[in-house]
Parts: C-alpha cells; sequence; structure tokens
C-alpha cells in the first residue's frame, strides 16, 4: 500500500487519521507541523501528504508551496476544519489554488476520509 506522511497540529486528528490508514494497510508517519513534514520529505519517499491547512508555526498553505518547490510531484490531500472564523472552504480553496490534488473538510467520516486519500493515488498511479 501507500506511504503517507499526516501533518495535524491536532494530537486526536493525527491519531483518527493514522489509525484508519493503517486499518487500510497504508504505512503512516505523522508529525504536528510543516517544519517537520518537511523533514520527513527530505530523508524519506512518501506516496501521499495530507496536512492540515490551520496550524502553528509552519501553515498548511506555506507547507504546500515547500512541498510543491522541493519535492514536485508528490500529491497532497489538504484537509482543514476552517478556523474559527471562516468557513471550511476559504482555506481548502487557497489550497487548491497552490498544488493541493484534493481536500477534505473536517470533520469527516472514515468512508469520505479513505476515498479522499485513494483519489490523488490513484491518479498518481495512472
Amino acid at each position: 500500500m501507500a506511504r503517507i506522511l499526516v501533518i495535524d497540529d491536532d494530537p486526536f486528528v493525527r491519531s483518527m487519521v493514522e489509525r484508519t490508514l493503517r486499518t487500510f494497510g497504508h504505512r503512516v508517519r505523522v508529525v504536528e507541523d510543516g517544519e517537520q513534514g518537511l523533514e520527513v520529505l527530505a530523508r524519506c519517499d512518501v506516496d501521499l501528504v495530507v496536512t492540515d491547512i490551520l496550524m502553528p508555526g509552519k501553515e498548511g498553505i506555506e507547507t504546500i508551496v515547500d512541498i510543491r518547490s522541493w519535492h514536485g510531484p508528490v500529491p497532497i490531500l489538504a484537509i482543514s476544519g476552517g478556523g474559527a472564523t471562516s468557513a471550511p472552504e476559504g482555506p481548502l480553496e487557497d489550497a487548491r489554488l497552490i498544488g493541493a490534488d484534493a481536500t477534505l473538510a473536517k470533520p469527516f467520516d472514515v468512508p469520505t476520509l479513505i476515498g479522499a486519500v485513494d483519489r490523488p493515488l490513484e491518479t498518481a498511479a495512472a
């Protein structure tokens, strides 16, 4: 199965996404911010990056820009709950515009997560 890097500052989301993806046979690494994610990408081959958008430190938009600049075509799934004052579509639309291959609004259920992960993986494999 796929090697997936999950970047999210929320420990509950990280844990839930990691457990779900492992259950479906994927190899998963989790980190809590964009800087750590970029460090993993510099050392490891990854088939998909799942990144939150709104995080302290290096947030998701900046992380996506850096991934596109340094790691080229690795598929990216951007996830966001939109924060306290905005709808999720705002940050997710920004993520699409700067290079995310797919987006997913929080909260999400397991089938929706798996579908969102499978689509960019299938496109990359084609």
